[in-house]
């Protein structure tokens, strides 16, 4: 989702993470924001289970960010 949010505005998608959190703290600081206090959740799942509760913190992030970006999420 990060991607289609920084290819809507700089046409353009990222190359790698670094990259990626690097447009968004300059472009999409909210979003930044969000991201850099999840992203560590998200390499966790690599090699960890995941509690409920952080699966729904992050759930809840993306369909917020969602929303605020006008991105279709298909509920399926």
């Amino acid at each position: 989702m990060a991607d289609l949010i920084i290819f809507r505005k700089k046409r353009m998608t990222p190359k790698d993470h670094t990259e990626r959190f690097r447009m968004l703290e300059k472009d999409f600081p909210d979003i930044y924001t969000v991201l850099d206090k999840t992203f560590q959740i998200y390499r966790d799942t690599y090699s960890l289970n995941i509690d409920k509760k952080k699966c729904e913190e992050v759930k809840q992030h993306v369909i917020r960010i969602a929303k605020e970006q006008e991105i279709h999420l298909d509920s399926k």
